[in-house]
């Protein structure tokens, strides 16, 4: 089977097309296309609409239909997007959150009945998916909130029976609908609530809105995944293909890259203190073993399976559960689990097995097949006994259900089957390929070596994850999400608990640079918010931090003597503007710094030739934790942070601020 696969960073790969321009992009259900590139069109042809009081400005792409908040409503022909299935998705930034205020209205109150359906915010800061039918009516909440000034992709997927609602390509909510038809004869409408034809206008959208589609057919996650940057890529790669043996066996999928969502969309997990680093395909779940957990309520059915790759970072002489498959009331499980320091134990309640001479740092592919059958790298190793009660009731992956026996590791491409698997198609599971980008063929921010002279060591492109593109300084990512960014993806950092921690330390006695994109949510006024950090978690004072204080933006390390100085670069311009991406590049050459702010040099100063003691602890985005120098977590997006093992010049400066996307 051919995927349809999400890339994040690379439109220019092998088999991916940039979906920008097309209302159709899966091939027949797409129906309509409002970019709002300076009017309400339809790129279809088949629905245009007619504008009042909306205004563009810049969009996620391109330009966005600004709506006032009084007045401003988008009117679409009558009968339009009347489906028993129904998916939209749209970009959306709002300006200010009064109550029920519509993003689009399919609604009509003719003899007195009301029928349809709608999506808009409401009073708690949410967006919701409202249905009518008749004198019934039911509502779809997120359980996301949603900030102003803050661009959000949104897609609902709603059947007759159930909606549900992505926020930033992952799911977020589902709710039921009680069997409603969607069906509405009377006005359709962008912005507003019309609810009759000609008819006045009430709970005004006061925000922008880009690229709003509309699906006559439920989108699928990874539909929804390449929807939110718009770029698809057609490969023969079977990693993020739900049903990858062709049956419909594969009832769920935990790719766990960067999330615990499910690709079947119905059995999402709950992560607890999980991180997410470099996997066998990818990212994996990264688990600290002692509070790291995903809880999901995927049934174990009487010959259900399950597959996963896994690598120890540790193994303990003590027993340390990383799957747990149970049913609380029939007693009937299923557990993996390390022991004695070498072992994998699999265990049901009847039975058990132990697989000697594993080690740390080797990635394991092990099944356990509904028949008791116990493969490790496809090779059957086992087959115990089973308990043949019904269903299981929770599933646990990182720890125990009693959480008292955490495991450090991290854990990989889980899938669940609702079936026993035979050898040949535990092979299959083995051999499964990751679809994998052709190099960037235009454009620079997905090329490692810009300068073309081997002196970028790492590149943290954040599109989607931390991975550094040298693949020798990966990062390990703590609350950091992905939202479209300067180039392609940024990392998106929350002010209190964001950060990724990598391992690359700053040169301490040589001439280096760094470059890096920042946009802070509002413009900092106060406090210190570190950007960039490489320091001691110990209190004798050596490192060195590229952050914010107060209305500034600074530069400060320690030299020798291990005491924190100006270095000549302490506040050596304005902060970056709330909302607005600037490009800061910090240069030591020799005893020499130089920082440039969007390619002009901003400050020149000396510092000590052998400036900056080495440090332990590097961290974009993050307070690395040196008592001495408490320095707050960066709230805003950061994007294509590039190190360099010598002092850029001023036309390489101009460089890195004039690359391109590749696209």
């Amino acid at each position: 089977m051919i995927s349809s696969r999400l890339i994040k960073s690379n439109n220019a790969a092998a088999g991916c097309v940039d979906i920008v321009d097309a209302y159709d992009p899966f091939d027949g259900n797409g129906v309509a296309l409002y970019q709002l590139n300076g009017n309400a069109t339809d790129i279809s042809g088949n629905y245009d609409g007619t504008a009042t009081n909306v205004t563009y400005g810049t969009g996620v792409f391109g330009q966005a239909g600004v709506f006032n908040g009084s007045s401003s409503i988008i009117d679409l022909p009558n009968n339009s997007f009347n489906f028993t299935t129904v998916s939209v998705s749209f970009w959306l930034k709002l300006n200010s959150i009064t109550g029920e205020d519509y993003v689009l209205d399919v609604y009509d109150q003719a003899s007195n009945s009301a029928r349809g359906y709608a999506i808009s915010t409401d009073a708690s800061n949410k967006i919701k998916f409202r249905a009518w039918d008749n004198s019934n009516f039911a509502e779809v909440f997120s359980s996301s909130t949603l900030s102003i000034n803050t661009w959000y992709y949104i897609a609902m997927v709603a059947t007759q029976t159930s909606a549900s609602i992505y926020i930033n390509g992952s799911l977020d909510n589902s709710g039921s609908l009680n069997g409603f038809s969607f069906y509405a004869q009377q006005s359709t409408s962008i912005g507003a609530f019309r609810g009759t034809v000609g008819g006045g206008s009430v709970a005004f959208l006061d925000g922008s809105l880009d690229q709003l589609r509309i699906f006559n057919t439920a989108l699928d996650p990874l539909e929804v995944e390449a929807l939110y940057t718009e770029e698809l890529c057609i490969c023969g790669g079977t990693v993020d293909t739900l049903d990858i043996l062709d049956d419909s066996s594969c009832i769920a999928l935990y790719p766990l890259d960067g999330n615990a969502n499910d690709l079947s969309g119905n059995y999402s997990g709950t992560p607890t203190n999980v991180s997410y680093g470099v996997g066998e395909f990818d990212l994996a779940g990264v688990f600290n073993g002692s509070s790291s957990r995903i809880l999901s309520n995927v049934g174990m059915g009487v010959d259900h399976s399950v597959s996963l790759w896994i690598k120890f970072n540790s193994i303990s002489s003590a027993q340390k559960e990383f799957l747990d498959w149970s049913d609380t009331s029939t007693g009937r499980t299923l557990r993996l689990n390390t022991y004695n320091s070498n072992q994998i134990r699999f265990s049901t309640d009847v039975d058990q097995f132990y697989y000697n001479g594993v080690t740390t740092g080797v990635w394991y592919h092990l099944v356990y097949s509904g028949d008791g059958k116990c493969f490790v790298n496809s090779s059957l190793v086992a087959t115990l006994a089973e308990d043949t009660s019904t269903t299981g009731d929770y599933f646990y992956l990182g720890s125990n259900h009693d959480l008292n026996r955490f495991s450090d590791c991290s854990i990989d491409q889980v899938r669940i089957f609702n079936k026993a698997l035979n050898s040949t198609e535990v092979t299959t599971l083995y051999n499964e390929t990751a679809c994998t980008p052709a190099a960037c063929t235009s454009g620079t921010t997905n090329t490692l070596d810009i300068l073309g002279d081997g002196s970028c060591i790492a590149t943290y492109t954040l599109d989607g994850s931390p991975l550094d593109l040298s693949g020798n300084y990966n990062g390990i990512q703590t609350d950091v999400t992905y939202p479209q960014g300067e180039f392609d993806l940024a990392g998106s950092f929350n002010g209190s608990t964001s950060k990724i921690s990598h391992d690359l330390k700053w040169q301490t006695n040589s001439s280096f640079s760094f470059s890096v994109w920042v946009k802070p949510t509002t413009t900092p006024t106060s406090g210190l918010k570190a950007i960039l950090m490489n320091v001691n978690a110990n209190a004798d004072q050596t490192g060195a931090i590229f952050y914010t204080e107060g209305n500034q933006i600074a530069f400060i390390g320690t030299t020798s003597n291990g005491s924190w100085t100006d270095l000549g670069l302490y506040l050596f311009g304005p902060s970056p503007t709330g909302g607005v991406w600037t490009n800061y590049v910090i240069v030591k050459d020799g005893s020499t710094l130089r920082a440039y702010t969007n390619g002009s040099l901003t400050k020149s100063a000396a510092c000590s030739a052998g400036a900056f003691a080495t440090s332990s602890l590097q961290e974009i985005g993050g307070n690395a934790g040196n008592p001495n120098f408490a320095a707050n977590f960066w709230n805003g997006q950061i994007d294509q942070v590039r190190f360099f093992n010598k002092a850029l010049s001023a036309g390489e400066v101009t460089t890195l601020y004039n690359e391109t996307p590749c696209n």
